[in-house]
């Protein structure tokens, strides 16, 4: 929780990049605490009443990359499969896509944010 409150506060600028600097470990250790910074971010971004409709559709997911953590929205929804002959025949759904937004773990700054293809 300390860690998602420094990322948060370094993020809304709040921070140095000094402060950060002089901290052991990251700031963004987990998952967990990578959407719970994004939670913050998109919500200003987007506004509250745009962020629940995409969140209301795909729940947040975080990807761990080496320097930073990748929160996006991801479907709830599996897509429907059937038995064709010996084969399995599944439907595959495509279409816009939610936004993302991209952490550094080290210092919690906003590296990216954008909407996925």
């Amino acid at each position: 929780m300390r860690a998602a409150a420094l990322g948060l506060l370094f993020a809304l600028g709040i921070f140095s990049s000094v402060s950060a600097a002089n901290f052991e470990g990251n700031l963004v250790p987990d998952s967990s605490t990578a959407i719970q910074v994004a939670t913050i971010i998109l919500k200003r971004h987007l506004g509250p009443a745009q962020f629940q409709k995409f969140v209301a559709k795909s729940p947040l997911r975080a990807r761990e990359t080496p320097n930073a953590w990748i929160v996006f929205t991801y479907p709830k929804m599996v897509p429907p499969k059937r038995r064709v002959g010996e084969y399995d025949e599944y439907t595959v759904v495509a279409g816009g896509g939610g936004p993302a937004i991209s952490i550094a773990k080290k210092d919690g700054q906003i590296l990216d944010l954008y909407f996925q293809k």
